[in-house]
């Protein structure tokens, strides 16, 4: 057996070769003490069970990201001895080493040291500088003496390992079951790719391309790997009415848009998340939903109408605990078209408590529509889908660029209010003015019974237009106002007299001043202002269906200016307005407040090989999305406030252990997947700067000189510790701010 000899301290430390032994013996003391305290501090008023958890997690949390830095070195080292290599030290960690956590076995230094910042090897002749040493020089074991292959192979073999690691954690989530989104679209964007080809809300992917078992992960990520305008993705799906259709789509990239987009999301689930929003449950803040009693992890099982008495189940906790995949499907449709239907009643929710194994039925009240009482004008037709053919019945069919006038020889009044107008006419012949050019046509229609809401094509891009759902059409919403404001209802002023103001049809609003505010900081407000444009590639223009939307939710304030030009006698006069959006009568929002989770389900995979696969698939995916990442935050697509150092990182995995040994599992995978990515570019001091000067040594035949070197690990530390500034940063603003 080989014999482990404690090194004297001398040995250990390179910053204090002389320091006492009972300096770290204090060292040691004192964070103990310093732990204990904190520990007590924290524990105060807690249970034992409550402790006892949080301290598991805790440890599993750091004993995984002491995994993933254990296995990164492990390979630097297994590969180094393989070739060979003197390995002075191998470190878990940086600077000293922890009391009791070192030894040495032959040639080499084990150590967990203080700083839990990463790892190292330290290998004889690898430091710049050491190659001045004559016994460095002459050693046929240092590393700078091995061949530009070998060293090479040292160097990623680190990162091979991060991968083999991660995707051993995908594997082993398969096959523990891993829990993917459920192919369900929730919403589309009006004017779509998605919603062009006839794609609805409340369809179920059963394909997406070769995959026949898709979840909504691979519906995003064929997406964001596709070039816009030129890839052709083939989807094929069941609609809410059971029918089966196919299509191939090409997404499109906006000039904002950070990646290629087919304008879809997932359906938000029955089961609440797991946030509790200014102390007001899983909801958002001042909506019906608020303090009503509903908490994070609540599944929705059905609903009470007061008004009629009926009742009904979307699912029971039987059938939700199965997982089956269809009987979610049946219960999440069936649960928008309820809240949908019975949207301006009030409802008894039936919750369930998992966790608690305990039920209880909690009641909430409408949620009207917030709205500034302008009635706009219609703009044309910018979009079709395959349903608008079929609901035309005569042989004139609605066209892009047409515009509509008139409902039944009746003025198209409020645009918001026209989906729910038509809906009330489903089955019957409606007789739509249309204007084409110079002159006005009558093209009779039949809305279609079978169509989603308006509510579930939601305008999430700032220009995007109006759904009409029944007609299967969008349509620009002009900046211009079709009618009188009615000032007794919603009353405005002149923003910079405070004197009473008018509003007149022909005016033109040609800008929006508003604050909004984050969920994380709900008392600060930002104020954001906005021109009305169609310009896809001006930073701040947008369309009136975005502002509409907006203003459903409760992170836009009501009020707000508007710049509007009126033509008088002495031509056009600009005026500045305030004007406060107000609850509407008889307009209500399906969604009451509530916040919902995206549906997931566990997928088992139904052998070891079929695990592997899958594995290899999502690490082969994990990579190609860092990668994108990247590129979109050098190309400012993405914000640097997106950015994650290691108190966010560990806050991530904290929330993680605490959903279950699964999900940490696949976090682990990622977070391995993504420290082989970011360790292999090419930045002097990480192993991708490595690889980059053996390149340079390869190809020029002798190795980049030592004031090179010397020079880019200088830029190299300076690099990483910016990034870490404005990582932790970053952790520290979302932290202040909640």
């Amino acid at each position: 057996m080989a014999e482990h000899v404690n090194p004297a301290p001398s040995q250990i430390s390179n910053h204090h070769p002389h320091a006492p032994a009972r300096k770290g013996r204090l060292i040691t003391w004192a964070t103990m003490v310093l732990l204990a305290a904190g520990l007590t501090w924290w524990s105060y008023g807690k249970s034992w069970l409550q402790i006892l958890d949080t301290l598991g997690n805790v440890a599993l949390l750091a004993g995984g990201l002491t995994l993933v830095i254990f296995i990164h070195e492990l390979g630097h080292f297994l590969a180094a001895k393989w070739c060979d290599v003197h390995v002075e030290t191998f470190s878990i960690g940086f600077g000293p080493p922890i009391p009791g956590l070192w030894f040495r076995k032959g040639e080499t230094l084990y150590k967990v040291a203080w700083i839990p910042l990463g790892g190292y090897v330290k290998m004889l002749g690898e430091t710049p500088g050491e190659d001045a040493d004559p016994e460095v020089l002459n050693n046929p074991r240092a590393y700078q003496n091995k061949s530009v292959g070998q060293r090479m192979l040292i160097i990623s073999a680190g990162v091979l390992m991060n991968l083999l690691l991660g995707a051993g954690c995908f594997i082993y989530a398969y096959m523990a079951g891993k829990y993917e989104v459920l192919p369900l679209v929730g919403y589309v964007e009006p004017g779509s790719r998605a919603d062009q080809a006839g794609l609805e809300p409340g369809s179920h992917v059963l394909q997406v391309n070769r995959n026949t078992r898709p979840a909504f992960e691979d519906l995003m990520f064929a997406s964001a790997t596709a070039r816009a305008e030129v890839t052709r993705i083939y989807l094929r799906w069941q609609t809410p009415a059971g029918e089966i259709r196919d299509a191939f789509l090409v997404p499109r990239k906006l000039p904002h848009d950070q990646r290629p987009l087919l304008g879809l999301g997932p359906m938000l689930g029955l089961t609440l998340p797991r946030l509790d929003l200014d102390n007001a449950g899983p909801a958002y803040p001042d909506t019906p939903a608020a303090r009503k009693g509903f908490r994070p992890g609540d599944v929705l099982l059905g609903v009470k109408n007061t008004a009629d008495g009926s009742t009904h189940v979307f699912i029971t906790p039987e059938q939700y605990q199965s997982g089956q995949a269809d009987l979610r499907v049946r219960a999440l449709r069936e649960a928008n078209r309820v809240f949908y239907r019975f949207r301006g009643q009030t409802l008894v929710f039936h919750v369930w408590r998992p966790e608690m194994k305990e039920e209880a039925w909690i009641e909430v009240p409408p949620h009207p529509v917030r709205w500034l009482g302008l009635t706009l004008r219609l703009g044309p037709i910018v979009s079709v889908n395959p349903t608008t053919a079929h609901v035309c019945v005569g042989q004139d069919k609605l066209q892009l660029g047409d515009i509509i006038v008139a409902v039944d020889e009746q003025p198209v009044g409020d645009p918001f209010r026209l989906p729910e107008r038509l809906e009330a006419r489903v089955a019957s012949t409606v007789r739509l003015t249309v204007r084409r050019g110079e002159r006005e046509l009558i093209i009779p229609v039949q809305p279609r019974a079978s169509a989603p809401s308006w509510w579930e094509y939601a305008p999430t891009r700032p220009l995007a237009p109006w759904p009409i759902p029944t007609l299967g059409v969008a349509c620009w919403v002009e900046p211009i106002l079709a009618a009188d404001l009615d000032t007794e209802k919603f009353p405005a002023s002149d923003a910079d007299s405070d004197q009473p103001a008018a509003l007149h049809a022909g005016d033109v609003i040609t800008q929006i001043e508003l604050s909004d505010r984050t969920l994380r900081n709900p008392d600060s407000w930002r104020p954001v202002s906005y021109r009305f444009g169609q310009d896809e590639n001006a930073v701040n223009e947008v369309a009136w269906p975005y502002i509409f939307w907006s203003l459903q939710g409760p992170l836009v304030n009501p009020t707000v200016i508007l710049t509007v030009q009126s033509r008088g006698e002495n031509g056009t006069v600009t005026r500045r307005v305030r004007l406060t959006a107000r609850p509407m009568d008889g307009w209500f929002n399906p969604d009451r407040g509530l916040l919902r989770d995206r549906e997931k389900v566990a997928y088992h995979a139904p052998d070891p090989a079929q695990a592997l696969i899958l594995g290899l698939r999502d690490t082969y995916r994990m990579v190609v999305n860092i990668y994108l990442t990247l590129k979109n935050l050098l190309t400012g697509d993405i914000s640097i406030r997106l950015l994650s150092g290691p108190a966010g990182i560990v806050g991530m995995g904290y929330e993680m252990a605490s959903l279950g040994f699964n999900y940490f599992v696949w976090f682990i995978g990622i977070i391995s997947i993504n420290l082989a990515v970011i360790n292999f570019l090419p930045i002097p001091l990480l192993d991708g700067g490595h690889m980059l000067f053996l390149i340079v040594e390869k190809i020029r035949g002798r190795p980049v000189s030592r004031r090179v070197l010397e020079y880019a690990a200088y830029l190299g530390l300076f690099l990483l510790l910016l990034l870490l500034i404005v990582a932790t940063t970053m952790d520290i603003s979302r932290f202040l701010s909640r």
